[in-house]
């Protein structure tokens, strides 16, 4: 198997609240995952408040309309 993701979950408390994803695609035996402001600015969203959760968001959602 040399395409696949590899998925990490990090947990704020003892409820199992997730707080941080973290994903990364091999593609062909590759890394390929980028950070969140370098794919927002590919796709075309101006991701200028990183780390911000409701810009951080905003950049998730326009990603994912322009690659759905």
């Amino acid at each position: 198997m040399k395409s696949f993701a590899a998925i990490d979950f990090e947990t704020a408390n003892q409820h199992r609240s997730i707080c941080s994803v973290g994903v990364v695609i091999v593609k062909d035996g590759v890394i390929t995952n980028h950070q969140l402001h370098t794919v927002a600015t590919h796709c075309g969203f101006d991701l200028t408040q990183h780390h911000h959760a409701l810009a951080d968001a905003e950049a998730c959602a326009a990603i994912a309309l322009k690659i759905l």
